[in-house]
């Protein structure tokens, strides 16, 4: 139980947090943004033998990191789009507005 409190009360837990819930006001795509916390992940895995900061146990990656902070930055982050009335942006392609 000391190494989940640990984790939580971290300075990365609320930089994740925050991070996520910015990035998802700025780019204002669901799709995009969980790709990216996905990616994000994937190169913190890659390079966690250059970076000591990235060496993590494999919980931490997926459930306090992806499933955790990133997740609820960005529901929090389309409550926010939601509240305040913004328009959500579709940066993937949609061939039915080229028509």
């Amino acid at each position: 139980m000391a190494n989940i409190s640990e984790a939580v009360f971290d300075v990365h837990f609320i930089a994740h947090f925050l991070g996520w819930w910015g990035k998802m006001v700025i780019m204002r795509d669901w799709f995009v943004v969980w790709t990216c916390s996905i990616g994000f992940e994937l190169i913190e895995l890659t390079f966690k033998h250059w970076l000591p900061n990235f060496e993590e146990c494999w919980w931490d990656h997926l459930f306090l990191d992806l499933f955790g902070c990133n997740l609820i930055g960005i529901l929090l982050g389309v409550w926010s789009l939601n509240h305040f009335g913004s328009a959500r942006i579709n940066w993937v392609f949609d061939r039915e507005y080229a028509r």
